[in-house]
């Protein structure tokens, strides 16, 4: 595993005994900022999920370990979507199916 996967529990417990800004006397999800912090926890989860999903799917593709797809249309979609993700790392872009559905943009849709 390369990233430590947080649960929502863990995550919760810690937050909860966060502190807001200076004087301001709640603690926990009473604090917008800790709202907040949570929000982008989940998504940054999602978002991992998806990347490390797309990857294993990559290596498992190269190692010829694709073996559970039974369905020509299926195969179909997989291996345009592996392709798609090969070609924008090799072009140095983000691929696509990492920013899509997620409702969010990221600051690497946009050139710096």
């Amino acid at each position: 595993m390369l990233v430590y996967e947080y649960e929502n529990q863990e995550v919760n417990d810690v937050i909860s005994k966060m502190n807001g800004p200076k004087n301001y006397l709640d603690i926990g999800m009473k604090v917008p900022l800790n709202i907040f912090l949570s929000h982008e926890i989940e998504r940054m989860r999602n978002v991992l999920q998806r990347v490390k999903t797309d990857l294993k799917n990559v290596v498992n593709f190269t190692n010829g370990k694709i073996s559970n797809i039974n369905n020509e249309v299926k195969l179909q979609d997989f291996l345009s979507n592996v392709a798609g993700i090969v070609n924008s790392i090799y072009a140095g872009q983000v691929p696509r199916t990492w920013n899509s559905g997620m409702d969010i943009e990221f600051s690497w849709s946009r050139p710096s």
